[in-house]
């Protein structure tokens, strides 16, 4: 960003600190009342409480003029003492009262948007992922001009000069998201579904292979070397890092920084140093450290970080100095207790340590605790229904359940599914014959048994002891001969 900008922006903000109330009024449609929440980038956030027919009314005291998000309105403007009415309408939401013409700028922005995004889980509809970069890239470019002169009715500096920079980041997110998937045919997809549906007892051996010969098959188009250099160059190149007003309003600009990260630590020397540590997650925190110069953001990254390593290892002692080293930099205190209590956690899952107990249900609706267990090895399958990975390894686990059926050891599946999809793990369990002892995580991820194990991928498979110490936090799945001779070893 331009230094001029840097000041424009420092100096309108000057006036935010000036903290009033603010009202916002509105009707959550449809019948899910109890998700909705207001938050900002800077980590504040308010729950949205309302009436029976879903109407709320929230009086938001000693706010701070900026950019917020609500629920499934996305993002909002608000400044002290705005006071908006907000209703829903075929292209989005519309605004009315104080602060509405802001508001309705930003719907309006956003319109372009939604006719070419798809819920189908690519972010974009598929005549958009086989749009070629020299049309694709135009069209954003037209975006972002025309979004710019939208913005412009407004005579709020401050809200205008905000949003012509995040304007930038969601055109950029935008052809992130598109060239993630590019060149997928919806009219190619049909291997892959065939795939996918062949009942567990005949897949045979190289199943993984076919799906994944199944999966590149739907990719119709290809970029060339060329075209993907430019592209890069385009998404993380010529733009900085360190603008912590921006970052504190806009979720683009975070989002757009969080996937320079990834692509500077593939890439070149940090791709080389990722490779040489085994780690990823400690390549990024070198290079979060090296190449962003705002603390604030740094230490936004370096949180996220470091949290993600501690939750993927398997040793506190192999994480430990990146802990203290954290530690040591943050003033932020709800960073401090995450961190705290995520390593903390670790250390409670690791191996020798006493397993945390659960109870959840199985599929005749009995609970069934972990320390029922005690006297026998235990060995644990997180999975869910929608998880391929997972349903991959189903096959093998029932072979080694048949296998060591006459053995001292409990095969636990316990599914990750939703709590509002407990049908269709019922189904699924009933329709494919499954074995062991079929259990359900009472609140999917955020079990509280699943986030002491610091669990954010699946499949993940746990060994236990009859004494109920842990084994292993991160065991050997079932295709994997060598789990098939380590309980062997353990059962003699």
């Amino acid at each position: 960003m331009k230094t001029s900008t840097y000041l424009l922006l420092a100096c309108l903000i000057a006036g935010s600190t000036k903290t009033t109330n603010a009202q916002v009024t509105g009707t959550i449609p449809g019948t899910d009342k109890s998700t909705w929440s207001l938050s900002n980038n800077d980590g504040w956030s308010i729950p949205v409480i309302t009436d029976q027919n879903g109407n709320y009314k929230l009086n938001i005291k000693a706010l701070k003029k900026g950019m917020y998000s609500l629920g499934e309105v996305g993002d909002i403007y608000l400044e002290p003492s705005y006071s908006l009415i907000i209703r829903k309408n075929n292209e989005g939401y519309e605004f009315s009262g104080k602060g509405s013409l802001e508001n309705n700028l930003i719907q309006q922005i956003q319109v372009p948007l939604n006719r070419m995004s798809s819920s189908s889980g690519y972010g974009v509809k598929f005549s958009v992922l086989l749009t070629e970069p020299e049309k694709f890239i135009p069209i954003m470019d037209k975006y972002k001009e025309q979004a710019l002169l939208t913005i412009d009715k407004s005579r709020n500096k401050f809200f205008k000069t905000l949003l012509h920079e995040e304007i930038n980041y969601i055109r950029l997110n935008k052809i992130y998201n598109w060239k993630l998937f590019y060149g997928l045919d919806s009219t190619r997809m049909d291997s892959l579904k065939k795939t996918l549906s062949i009942p567990l007892a005949e897949r045979t051996k190289d199943y993984t292979q076919q799906l994944q010969n199944a999966y590149l098959y739907q990719f119709s188009k290809k970029m060339t070397e060329e075209e993907k250099k430019e592209v890069d160059e385009l998404l993380y190149s010529g733009w900085d890092m360190n603008n912590e007003l921006l970052f504190k309003n806009s979720s683009s600009y975070s989002y757009a920084i969080r996937n320079r990260i990834n692509f500077g630590t593939s890439s070149g020397q940090y791709k080389k140093l990722s490779d040489s540590l085994k780690s990823p997650d400690q390549a990024k925190l070198i290079f979060i450290r090296k190449e962003i110069g705002n603390d604030y953001i740094k230490d936004y990254f370096l949180y996220t970080t470091t949290l993600s390593l501690i939750k993927m290892s398997k040793s506190s002692t192999k994480v430990e100095s990146f802990y203290k080293e954290y530690l040591s930099s943050t003033k932020v205190s709800s960073r401090l207790q995450d961190i705290e209590q995520a390593f903390k956690n670790l250390k409670a899952t690791e191996k020798n340590a006493i397993v945390p107990d659960f109870s959840y249900t199985n599929s005749d609706n009995q609970l069934v605790s972990l320390k029922s267990m005690r006297g026998s090895y235990v060995y644990i399958d997180l999975w869910a229904t929608w998880c391929a990975p997972c349903i991959a390894e189903i096959p093998d686990l029932k072979k080694l359940e048949l296998k060591l059926k006459e053995k001292n050891i409990k095969f636990v599946s316990i599914s990750l599914d939703a709590p509002a999809e407990k049908n269709k793990w019922l189904s699924y369990v009933k329709d494919n014959d499954l074995h062991g002892i079929q259990l359900i995580a009472d609140d999917d991820f955020k079990s509280e048994f699943v986030r002491k194990f610091g669990v954010n991928s699946i499949p993940r498979f746990l060994l236990i002891g009859p004494d109920g110490i842990v084994i292993d936090n991160d065991a050997k799945r079932p295709s994997n001969p060598e789990l098939q001779k380590q309980l062997e070893v353990l059962l003699k």
